[in-house]
């Protein structure tokens, strides 16, 4: 059963987000200049209510933005969600060769799109 909680919500999208960088807890909490570790975890298992501080802290330890990060947490729509969490499986999972198609993939959608 799928939760509305946005607490879960956000913390799968971390962890998401973390593994398809493949960065531990501890390298995140590095990234992100957060003192502990263990709080990457608390996040990632919606044990804490995060702080617009620290959000904003893990979103440049992800290199991303604020926005990014809550548009992976929380995509518009259903098939987008589908999209980025299929995206980043294969990224997760994937070898060297399939993020290489990914990203000439990608590279093409783009090229498309503008024109």
């Amino acid at each position: 059963m799928e939760s509305h909680d946005p607490r879960v919500v956000f913390g799968e999208g971390v962890r998401r987000l973390r593994e398809a960088r493949n960065l531990t807890q501890s390298e995140l909490a590095e990234r992100s200049e957060l003192v502990n570790w263990k709080y990457i975890g608390t996040v990632e298992n919606a044990r804490t209510n995060i702080t617009l501080t620290n959000v904003v802290k893990i979103a440049g330890g992800l290199g991303i933005s604020v926005a990014e990060l809550m548009d992976a947490c929380f995509p518009a729509d259903d098939r987008r969600n589908e999209l980025l969490t299929r995206l980043l499986d294969l990224v997760s999972e994937g070898d060297e060769k399939t993020v290489q198609l990914l990203l000439g993939m990608l590279d093409q959608v783009d090229k498309w799109s503008k024109g």
